[in-house]
């Protein structure tokens, strides 16, 4: 388990996530898997699988992953037994 979650990224730039397996993640917060501030967020052929978030708003970011003030891009992406941990 981390603060924030397997993968952060923030700044003006695009982030291109391909062919990815995210597996058993897990945060302190929200976003397990994947978290995204400001920027692109390109997701392509991703499974998000048994990740969730311990805390954090989740009406605006989400158990397993989650962009904010992001331009996001999804295609082919798999979300199996996500949840919020109580």
């Amino acid at each position: 388990m981390t603060e924030e979650g397997a993968l952060v990224s923030s700044g003006n730039h695009e982030l291109l996530v391909e062919g990815t397996h995210f597996r058993l993640c897990s945060s302190k917060t929200d976003c397990g898997g994947l978290r995204k501030t400001d920027g692109t967020l390109v997701l392509e052929c991703c499974v998000f699988d048994e990740c969730h978030g311990e805390g954090g708003d989740d009406d605006k970011l989400g158990t397993a992953m989650g962009a904010s003030d992001s331009q996001l891009v999804c295609q082919s992406v798999l979300f199996s037994a996500c949840w919020k941990q109580a």
